[in-house]
């Protein structure tokens, strides 16, 4: 069901001195130690980077820029006034360049961003109310997108309240995960998907008696522009549904131009399993679609979350995530076609040992395998709570390599991209003395960092 949906914007930010503190960790990499503050000097192959104050800082996203850089997205927080979406250019090296803070008076998240053709930055997230013009009370969430220019100065800001059934003024809670710009017809256009806790009944025909129970999320999209909303749908079950990763098709493809999303379904109170939807920006009807949960064993677990999606052409897509329980579970990829993945005729691959594997982040390397990031807790890898994890899987779908980078806290991997020189960038958490710093890892082509 189309909602009515509600927008604010305005053109805000707050500027702060950027620095990055460096504390001495412990960081073991392949699974030995080094207690240096940053590993590698400003010139190397692979290094170990911290950003952030003593407070509660993480990395989610990164890209790289056009000269040969990367862009860090993330939250920033500071004691007694919330946190704030952090926008971060460092050299190839790690070294930084500039930071930007966007946010509100509360807590604000940032989640995931695009680069535009122009170079300029796209981000999306969480925002926090705090007893504005929309929420009085203060408390709901929001989901939030900024826009920015290369340079990161702030151009245009939107919050996203979904409404759907609810009562006007109802306040429900909104957060955006992922974001895909039109780079295929150039209008301006992004699409943003995450869920809303508004009660709709479902946009997809199999589903259009559902609706969603109180209190619980369905997936929710949003097609929009700095100026408006153009379609926002939520789609669902009745239990809890969640939207991480939405990619547009691009050029030389069938379906050029429309959208994939994945994400976490819960048809019933008991089991998870991964939700895939195309939706179609072009043609007569302006909303068609295919969406379908997939049904496979392997799967379906009391947790189950696809958190990022790859697309290669019409023959080959990803999705990767993790699937198991709270305690213990498994990295999984799954492979296929696009019409393989609509008709269930795809391939689960699971990795990890005994204990918490989660996959957040992926990439495909030049010669055609997968890098997927997370963390795990396994006993025999890991050096703290958590480490960062990455594995890398060949074109047969089995693991050529696994490596762990941590120190003595939890260390976590939301997202990796392959490097320029064939090395992979990951970009994440490190935990020290109950703070958390954004932390970057910078491998060479083999996943080590250090001799």
């Amino acid at each position: 069901m189309e909602g009515r949906p509600k927008m604010e914007t305005k053109k805000k930010m707050k500027l702060r001195a950027c620095h990055i503190l460096l504390i001495p960790l412990f960081f073991g990499i392949s699974q030995s130690c080094s207690n240096k503050d940053d590993l590698g000097d400003d010139a190397a192959e692979f290094f170990v980077k911290y950003y952030g104050n003593t407070e509660a800082d993480g990395g989610f996203d990164i890209k790289h820029t056009s000269d040969g850089g990367f862009a860090i997205f993330g939250t920033r927080s500071y004691s007694g006034t919330g946190s704030d979406f952090v926008l971060i250019k460092t050299d190839e090296y790690g070294n930084l360049q500039w930071e930007r803070n966007y946010g509100g008076p509360r807590d604000d998240i940032g989640r995931s961003f695009e680069i535009l053709s122009d170079g300029s930055f796209v981000m999306v997230g969480t925002y926090r109310n705090g007893g504005d013009i929309l929420d009085p009370v203060g408390n709901a969430l929001d989901g939030y997108v900024v826009w920015a220019s290369s340079d990161g100065t702030l151009t245009d800001t939107a919050r996203i309240d979904f409404v759907g059934d609810n009562p006007p003024g109802d306040r429900t809670n909104d957060e955006l995960f992922g974001v895909a710009a039109d780079k295929v017809g150039g209008s301006g256009q992004i699409l943003v998907i995450g869920y809303s806790t508004a009660q709709a009944q479902s946009a997809f025909g199999g589903l259009d008696s559902i609706s969603n129970a109180l209190g619980k999320a369905n997936i929710l999209f949003t097609r929009m522009d700095k100026n408006s909303i153009i379609q926002q749908y939520s789609m669902g079950f009745e239990e809890d549904d969640i939207g991480y990763d939405v990619i547009q098709i691009p050029q030389g493809n069938a379906n050029a131009g429309n959208y994939i999303f994945t994400g976490t379904t819960e048809p019933d109170a008991t089991n998870q399993t991964v939700f895939i939807a195309q939706y179609a920006q072009y043609g007569t009807d302006e909303f068609s679609y295919l969406g379908t949960n997939i049904n496979n064993t392997d799967l379906e677990n009391l947790v189950c979350q696809a958190r990022s999606i790859e697309f290669v052409d019409d023959q080959e897509m990803y999705i990767s995530g993790h699937t198991g329980s709270s305690s213990s579970s498994q990295i999984f990829l799954i492979t296929g076609s696009v019409s393989d993945f609509f008709s269930g005729s795809i391939t689960v691959s699971l990795f990890g040992e005994s204990g918490l594997n989660n996959g957040f982040g992926m990439d495909r390397t030049s010669d055609g395998s997968i890098v997927i990031a997370g963390n795990t807790s396994v006993a025999s890898k890991v050096q703290g709570e958590t480490d960062h994890y990455l594995l890398k899987i060949n074109t047969q779908g089995s693991l050529d390599w696994d490596k762990t980078y941590g120190g003595t806290g939890a260390e976590t991997s939301n997202a990796v991209i392959v490097t320029n020189d064939g090395g992979f960038a990951m970009i994440g958490v490190s935990d020290f003395e109950s703070n958390a710093l954004i932390n970057l890892v910078k491998t060479d082509s083999k996943g080590q960092v250090g001799n």
